[in-house]
């Protein structure tokens, strides 16, 4: 595979019998390799190199261990490696060292369900595995591009043919089942994942309020909430249909009673629909485009995205 800038993160317990070794193995193997004792000099500043070192790397090779999740600094590390991450661009590549699924499922349930290298098969295997993950985020990138310039294709057809032919079947009794369809399968999808997380792990919770074919409201950790809602969709058409999500905070009185929520972000989806019956949803304030596994995992990530800003605002960390 081609070179990459590769940041270590990792907890200073596991240098000797692991990080150091690594590194140097990725070295040989021609990569650029942030780390620390590589990077930073008496006098430099800490948090400025590694700063510097997360921004200008292509990955964060995660070293997840007993002594990782008892220190601060490197989970800082990981939260700004999260932050830069978007649909095509993962960022984090996790090596496991003497801990399993049940440990990072509890210490960092972000990270559970990412495919691992594993420490206790070698510095060589390891090292195939960080390449290899890194190749194939580097290709969904590569795919992620290809789709951003479908999108634009998409919004510079709108007003042309493209445009005439998405409402006229929006503007139908068939338009208006399928993007009922594509909403329902998208909630699904949602759903499906966060019902999954929520059985790996106590730190995560996600409980249904509502939930009829056009509508769901579910709250999750620290009284966030979500609602999802498919809006101006008629028996016979679908035009001036969207897609809201709005998540906000329960509240919750002196004696215990929950009111509705505070709103702390809105975002609308528009659907169109391209060849083949293929929904597509455009972010109105964005203009970018998903399918209908998209809209799925982009509704993952806006939720997400507002479970750690309220972690961090609170002083707490993702894990």
């Amino acid at each position: 595979m081609p070179t990459a800038k590769l940041f270590i993160c990792h907890a200073s317990e596991d240098k000797a019998e692991f990080v150091r070794p690594l590194a140097e193995a990725l070295r040989k193997a021609g990569h650029q390799v942030w780390y620390d004792e590589y990077e930073i000099k008496m006098g430099d500043s800490i948090a400025g190199k590694i700063s510097h070192g997360l921004s200008s790397s292509d990955f964060g090779v995660v070293v997840l261990s007993h002594a990782f999740f008892s220190k601060d600094w490197p989970q800082k590390e990981v939260r700004a490696m999260l932050s830069m991450e978007t649909k095509e661009r993962k960022v984090i590549l996790p090596v496991w060292k003497g801990v399993d699924q049940a440990t990072v499922a509890q210490q960092a349930p972000l990270l559970v369900d990412r495919y691992a290298a594993r420490a206790e098969h070698g510095i060589e295997e390891v090292v195939a595995a960080i390449e290899a993950g890194a190749d194939s985020s580097q290709r969904v990138r590569q795919s992620g591009a290809l789709g951003q310039e479908e999108a634009r294709l998409l919004q510079l057809g709108r007003g042309r043919k493209a445009k005439a032919d998405s409402q006229r079947i929006l503007d139908s009794e068939g338009g208006a089942r399928l993007i009922m369809k594509a909403f329902q399968s998208a909630v699904g999808a949602a759903v499906e994942r966060m019902e999954r997380v929520a059985a790996q792990t106590q730190g995560f919770s996600f409980r249904i309020g509502h939930r009829d074919e056009s509508h769901l409201t579910a709250t999750t950790v620290r009284m966030l909430a979500f609602q999802l809602s498919l809006l101006d969709l008629y028996a016979n058409s679908a035009r001036t249909t969207f897609l809201e999500l709005k998540i906000g905070r329960r509240n919750v009185g002196d004696f215990g009673q929950v009111g509705q929520p505070t709103v702390l972000s809105t975002k609308v989806f528009r659907p169109g629909v391209l060849k083949q019956d293929q929904v597509m949803w455009t972010e109105e304030d964005s203009g970018e485009a998903f399918d209908t596994d998209g809209i799925a995992g982009r509704i993952l990530h806006l939720v997400t995205d507002a479970i750690e800003d309220d972690e961090t605002e609170s002083g707490g960390g993702i894990f």
